[in-house]
């Protein structure tokens, strides 16, 4: 698994990836990556971490990312939808430690 957390700029990722940390060791994940993206509400495809994070997953380099909630991936549904698409295309999977809320 890779850890993903996005922050604004000068936001401390560390209790994020705390969190993240637990529920891999929880689940017997073996944690490949960590990767702080602090683009702010860049869309995904624009982020250079993101794109990090994508170069892996197609690599084979893990398989799967752990996100704190969707709103790290993207606060726009349409973006968020697309990235969850291009994660799958790569026979990968993402977990969400807070889950999506109902619709």
């Amino acid at each position: 698994m890779i850890l993903y957390v996005k922050t604004l700029p000068g936001e401390d990722p560390e209790p994020h990836f705390k969190r993240l940390r637990d529920k891999a060791a929880g689940r017997e994940w073996v944690v490949r990556r960590t990767i702080h993206d602090d683009s702010g509400e860049v869309v995904p495809t624009k982020s250079a971490a993101w794109n990090q994070l994508m170069k892996d997953l197609a690599g084979g380099f893990a398989r799967g990312v752990l996100v704190p909630t969707y709103r790290h991936i993207s606060v726009d549904e349409a973006y968020y939808e697309d990235a969850l698409h291009r994660i799958h295309e790569h026979r990968c999977m993402t977990s969400l430690l807070v889950p999506e809320p109902a619709t």
